[in-house]
């Protein structure tokens, strides 16, 4: 059988089941064979090299992979690193070696093993010394130079370029997310760790590929690039087992409690390695061994991982990947990719939607196959809001890997989709609600650096706890086509998993159709708002004459006696939040409608039956999903869209003080900030100082969102500083990150505290509530508090878990110390006039 499909490298032709490939046919005794079929090695073959451990030189030898990346692509020797001596390259570092290329043998001196014995103990010496705490760095980062030596002996711009992996590095390590990462020891993987997968000549076929020089291993690229899409170099062998071997380190930190997640940037790639043969850039399939490896160790124990599940965005199907876990239950693999009806490479109709998997393994197969190029952000996040999130709930495995695939990537050569970061930030953010946030994110395609490197950073942003990116009105946009692959998925996936809901319903996008009626939800539930609001509490709209960046400006609703009262309450809060799935990427808005909740009422009631003037200001931003908070309170950790929306609430509450409250004849004034409103409150303060004498209360309901911070660029700073700590009331969930560093909340975020409700018995990381109550002006009110890595797990399984998250949740279960809090403040503040220096 053969089929016309385009290789990853762009071109187009006939590819059928090969023989076993033969890297030389003109000697048999010299055959290098990528299938199940081996040959003996050349007699007398016995020199072999042992690599000395990677965390002793991937570090140093980094700022030299441009010059090593030259090196290779002019076909000369890469020139030696400042960090290995002979004495490293023949030392028995490890048990395992590699196949020499032929030439002159090393020879290690006494003196230089004596070397490296004390430069590997002084090096241990300081690791002990100066390494910050384990808990401190919940999340692992797998790198190793040396994995760009592989490269193509004959094409210097084949795509699978050793730059891909430099580029990936050099960004994080720009963005100071590789300081803040646990350095994880790369491996070369081991002969039967392979095996776990891959036939036994995949191993020495590749191994022995080691002993050509390059001339000899380039004589046969040409004729596997064109067969199979592979290239071979002397020392790809090495890079394989260091990416293979990268893979299974890091999911077994992880798997072992020593990191909470983590991103290993690894090549080759191994997604389309099959278990009997090598093909698409690929020599082992290195999630398919991880995953093997993890199943078959922890099978039984405390940390038992009984079930995985493998997402693949990589822009080409897994077909290696699906086909080793073809009749295995207890692997999930999903895989979004370009399918072009069985053109797009690796081609056929193995990655078609109705191949699902078979015998035991029926179902646990799920392919979403996009019928052409162009899929955007909104074409995959509808897919995970509709097939993927689904399933992975209903599947609830107990370890999740990310093939990390950067191809369908905005701007990539041979992808042709459009995902930005924000799309893969987004989905890796769904995927760390599972499994308790077990997360591996294992790098395999992409092809335009600049795209890659961007990409991988958004995702590290991700599992390093920073907040998601907010989505764009674009990036929510969905296809037609995307629509209707993905509900064809559904219908199939429907017969295996109860969580996947079909329908027949896709209404056509009318935005560039002027002659059909359109109604923005926001004006309806503004309009509603208004009239609820006039008749439960007779509030009238506040009309906003300044022009505010944000289209919708906002809403502000005001008692009538707004301008006579004394005690003014200003109440600035999100719309409401999507209660829906635990995962908010919905895309349709029949879900949109049954799900808002109105955040006010409670402080509304409050606040009328006291009698107090009421200004209510309704920013018009739906809550973002809260599963995965930022991991450190950062500007580094707010993006641009955020920033922006800071700036208009901020511009938004500044304009009501000045042309309202500044006019009225208030002397009691409460402020109120919810959700990401708390950032407008403390900017007014900022901004106007005025505010300061009239203000005898401030409280900010924050749930897990970033607490704002009173600037240290103030004019005035220590004073606000001290002012907002002595009237502030800041809640956050007891499972905010805040709780779990070491410093705990400092002064300037006012007074911190969690909220009321105290985590279940059953959660599995507690620690004791003296741990945060010793420090001085916060408590926890009797809460047990997780220890670090925090995990999604309240919100992956709903029942483990009592403490609340959401900010509206927050602000329901601590109202009542709210409402007591402020009337103390209230007493105090009008018992000593306006002087709030007394």
């Amino acid at each position: 059988m053969s089929f016309p499909h385009p290789h990853p490298n762009g071109s187009s032709q006939p590819l059928t089941q090969p023989s076993p490939i033969l890297l030389d046919d003109n000697d048999q005794d010299e055959d290098i064979v990528f299938q199940g079929i081996s040959h003996s090695p050349p007699q007398g073959f016995g020199t072999s090299m042992s690599l000395p451990p990677s965390q002793l030189i991937s570090s140093s030898v980094h700022h030299n992979a441009a010059t090593f990346h030259a090196a290779i692509h002019a076909n000369i020797p890469a020139p030696p690193l400042p960090s290995i001596s002979p004495a490293l390259l023949q030392a028995p570092v490890r048990s395992t070696s590699f196949a020499a290329a032929p030439t002159a043998a090393v020879t290690a001196t006494s003196d230089d093993a004596a070397r490296l014995e004390a430069q590997s103990a002084a090096t241990s010496s300081l690791s002990s010394r100066f390494s910050p705490p384990q808990d401190r760095y919940p999340t692992g980062l797998v790198y190793d130079v040396l994995m760009m030596l592989h490269a193509n002996p004959v094409d210097s711009d084949h795509p699978e370029d050793p730059i891909r992996i430099h580029k990936i590095f050099g960004l994080l390590q720009k963005e100071g997310c590789v300081s803040r990462m646990k350095r994880i020891p790369t491996r070369e993987v081991l002969r039967d760790e392979v095996r776990l997968v891959h036939e036994q000549g995949i191993w020495d076929g590749l191994e022995r590929s080691a002993q050509y020089d390059r001339e000899r291993l380039a004589e046969q690229t040409n004729y596997l690039e064109r067969l199979d899409s592979l290239y071979v170099n002397e020392h790809s062998a090495l890079a394989a087992r260091l990416s293979c071997g990268g893979a299974i380190e890091l999911c077994d930190a992880i798997a072992s409690g020593r990191i909470h997640n983590g991103f290993a940037i690894i090549r080759p790639p191994g997604h389309h390695a099959e278990p009997a043969r090598s093909m698409g850039f690929c020599f082992y399939n290195n999630v398919a061994v991880a995953t093997r490896y993890l199943l078959q160790k922890y099978k039984d124990g405390e940390r038992k991982i009984k079930k995985v599940l493998i997402l693949d965005w990589d822009v080409h199907h897994g077909n290696g990947t699906q086909r080793a876990f073809e009749d295995d239950a207890d692997v999930l693999y999903i895989s979004l990719h370009r399918y072009d009806n069985g053109s797009f490479y690796p081609g056929g109709k193995y990655g078609s939607d109705d191949s699902v998997g078979s015998g035991p393994g029926e179902g646990r197969s799920v392919n979403i196959p996009w019928p052409c190029p162009g899929m955007g952000d909104g074409d995959y996040l509808y897919a995970f809001d509709q097939v993927v999130m689904p399933i992975a709930r209903d599947f609830a495995p107990d370890f999740v890997i990310i093939s990390a695939g950067f191809d369908a990537a905005e701007g990539d050569p041979i992808g042709h989709n459009n995902v930005t970061p924000t799309g893969y930030a987004l989905m890796a953010h769904s995927l760390a609600s599972l499994a308790e946030g077990r997360l591996a994110v294992i790098l395999e395609g992409g092809y335009n650096p600049d795209a890659i490197a961007a990409s991988a950073l958004a995702v590290t942003k991700i599992i390093l706890r920073e907040p998601a990116p907010r989505p764009t009105q674009k990036s929510l946009k969905v296809s037609i086509l995307a629509a209707q692959a993905v509900q064809r998925v559904a219908h199939i996936q429907s017969k295996y998993w109860s969580n996947v809901v079909t329908t027949s319903v896709h209404a056509a996008d009318a935005a560039g159709d002027a002659s059909v009626g359109k109604l923005r939800i926001s004006d309806l539930l503004r309009s509603h708002r208004r009239y609820a609001l006039h008749q439960r509490y007779d509030l009238d709209l506040v009309p906003i004459q300044q022009r505010i960046h944000h289209a919708e400006a906002g809403q502000a609703l005001a008692t009538p006696d707004i301008l006579d009262n004394e005690t003014v309450v200003f109440f600035a809060h999100d719309m409401g939040n999507l209660r829906a799935d635990p995962v908010a990427l919905n895309t349709t808005c029949e879900r949109e409608l049954g799900y808002i909740v109105d955040s006010s009422t409670k402080v509304l009631d409050w606040a009328h039956a006291k009698g107090y003037a009421i200004l209510d200001v309704n920013v018009l931003q739906q809550l973002p999903d809260e599963n995965i908070p930022a991991f450190k309170t950062t500007g580094k950790s707010v993006t641009a869209a955020d920033k922006q929306f800071h700036q208009d609430v901020t511009q938004l509450l500044v304009y009501l003080f000045d042309n309202l409250i500044s006019l009225s004849k208030v002397r009691n004034l409460v402020l109120i900030g919810h959700g990401m409103a708390t950032h407008g409150i403390l900017s007014l303060l900022d901004e106007r100082r005025k505010v300061w004498a009239q203000t005898a209360a401030v409280v900010n309901v924050i749930g897990m969102h970033t607490i704002p911070e009173v600037s240290p660029k103030h004019s005035d700073s220590v004073a606000l500083r001290k002012w907002y700590y002595k009237r502030s009331k800041v809640i956050t969930s007891a499972l905010h990150p805040v709780w779990n560093d070491e410093d705990g909340p400092t002064r300037r975020m006012g007074k911190v505290e969690a909220s009321r409700k105290s985590l279940s018995p059953l959660f599995p990381f507690v620690a004791s509530p003296s741990r945060l109550s010793s420090r001085e002006g916060h408590k926890t009110s009797d809460l047990c508090l997780p220890l670090f890595p925090l995990s999604p797990l309240p919100l992956a399984t709903g029942h483990l878990c009592t403490a609340e998250v959401k900010t509206i949740k927050v602000l329901d279960s601590s109202f009542p110390d709210i409402a007591a809090f402020i009337e103390s403040k209230l007493r105090q503040h009008m018992a000593r006039g306006a002087d709030l220096d007394a």
